[in-house]
């Protein structure tokens, strides 16, 4: 498809988007992120303000990030998290619909229910001897003042993630931007508690716990340069 549910609208896009519930699942009873089967599932009371990016930290295409989210217990509890992503993106670039935009979904903490959810399937971890068919450049990026050894997104996710934040930064109106410090750069730190109240644009679950490190920071500031090329006269 080449659109976008918001609402229960369908919404023209540039690029090729996966129907999720088209997708096989362990039961073969489809997607459940766009309607009543899924537990939990809600509308947004208030506007949706930002875009939060993950990554993955695993390999798996779409079909098994959702099982991997709809299967995951609370390791105190055993209870099921109900956890749910708006979008994933594959190694490939494929962009997926796991949810209708206008519903709340599991993915980031208290941010659920202002905010649309990227998952990039991306192992993200440095590997020494691991090849790839898409070479990836190994390097440290810093975040919370610690430096984590990690490696590049595929080029195709990153162009992906690109095309897809910009749309939905067009389609909820909102600003163009991601977090930065007093210099002028990407801020890489946990947004304090004041700010991620009032925050509008793309960030990362970094910006909303100290205790996530994801996505690969690189990936933001290619989006960042991104938005500003697009916004030139």
């Amino acid at each position: 498809m080449s659109y976008i549910i918001y609402n229960g609208e369908q919404v023209s896009v540039n690029f090729d988007v996966v129907d999720g519930q088209t997708l096989p699942t362990a039961d073969k009873k489809g997607f459940c992120y766009f309607g009543k089967k899924y537990p939990g599932l809600r509308k947004r009371k208030s506007a949706c303000r930002a875009v939060v990016v993950h990554h993955t930290a695993g390999d798996g295409n779409a079909a098994n990030i959702y099982n991997t989210l709809r299967t995951r217990k609370s390791k105190k509890t055993g209870q099921l998290l109900n956890l749910g992503v708006h979008f994933t993106i594959d190694r490939d670039g494929t962009i997926t619909q796991m949810g209708d935009i206008a519903f709340v979904l599991m993915h980031a903490g208290e941010a659920n229910d202002w905010s649309v959810g990227i998952e990039i399937a991306n192992r993200a971890v440095d590997r020494p001897g691991v090849t790839s068919k898409f070479p990836r450049e190994a390097t440290v990026e810093k975040v919370h003042g610690r430096n984590q050894k990690c490696v590049k997104f595929y080029p195709e996710q990153v162009e992906a993630c690109k095309k897809l934040v910009n749309v939905l930064c067009e389609l909820l109106e909102l600003p163009k931007q991601v977090p930065m410090d007093a210099q002028g750069n990407l801020l890489r730190t946990a947004l304090p508690p004041a700010l991620l109240k009032v925050v509008r644009g793309v960030i990362g679950h970094w910006h909303i716990t100290d205790s996530k490190w994801d996505p690969v920071p690189h990936i933001l500031e290619e989006v960042r340069v991104d938005f500003q090329l697009r916004q030139k006269p």
